[in-house]
């Protein structure tokens, strides 16, 4: 009687265990980790030792993710307006198509005039 409860243990515990561990696995793989950068590290000790409050944290971040965001979409504006500007030296495009185009490029990105 005391031999079974201690093999049905020693079982439960083995799958718990491999359960686990395969759940755990992928997640230590993910090639997806956002590496910290010294200026998230700052904001990190500031919170930590109480100058910022978690939710001025949440806030600072979201918009330090913005203004990258916005630097991301600029140089991709940027790109696209060569390309287009390059289309336009060739003589692809005219100069009311290309400026037409590069309208909606403006708009698509938000770029103001």
């Amino acid at each position: 009687m005391l031999l079974e409860i201690i093999l049905s243990g020693m079982i439960l515990y083995a799958i718990v265990y491999v359960a686990v561990s395969f759940a755990i696995k992928p997640l230590l793989n993910e090639k997806n980790i956002s590496i910290c950068n010294d200026e998230d590290l700052e904001l990190l000790e500031l919170r930590d030792i109480e100058v910022i409050s978690d939710d001025e944290f949440d806030d600072i971040i979201k918009i330090l993710q913005d203004k990258q965001e916005k630097q991301k979409n600029y140089k991709k504006y940027q790109h696209y307006a060569n390309v287009l500007k390059e289309l336009r030296d060739i003589e692809y495009f005219s100069e009311k198509d290309y400026f037409l185009k590069m309208d909606k490029l403006k708009e698509f990105y938000n770029m103001k005039r």
